[in-house]
């Protein structure tokens, strides 16, 4: 069973209008990690950051990480890495 905790968003556009959306995602499926690989990767990492916290009423605790100078192989082996399993538990959502 695939068990998925850790997602890699892989930025194509940088466009974040459905970012809210897929990060509400995220919390309801229970996942642990993100990394953000691609275009304006550092700044898309801030806003999953951000919306997590909302107005820190409820806030929920999710490892985030930007890639932006490392290739896409390498990241996807890192999470790899950090899921255990080689590609179990990660979920891939391209933007």
């Amino acid at each position: 069973m695939n068990i998925e905790k850790f997602v890699l968003i892989r930025s194509v556009t940088g466009e974040v209008t459905r970012l809210d959306e897929i990060v509400a995602g995220f919390i309801r499926d229970g996942i642990w990690g993100v990394s953000v690989f691609g275009e304006k990767c550092v700044e898309i990492e801030d806003l999953v950051d951000a919306i997590c916290v909302g107005d820190a009423s409820e806030p929920y605790f999710l490892w985030t990480r930007s890639h932006p100078d490392e290739p896409f192989e390498e990241v996807v082996e890192f999470l790899t890495g950090m899921a255990g399993h080689e590609n179990d538990g990660i979920r891939i959502v391209e933007i």
